[in-house]
């Protein structure tokens, strides 16, 4: 159970770092 629960949290965190860094590249773009 709590080896699942760090792979969980493991892959929600690099999803979050993907949508952040998503969502900053976005802005970036549309500012120009």
């Amino acid at each position: 159970m709590v080896s699942l629960n760090v792979r969980l949290s493991s892959a929600s965190s690099k999803l979050l770092d993907t949508v952040t860094a998503s969502v900053f590249l976005y802005n970036q773009k549309s500012r120009i």
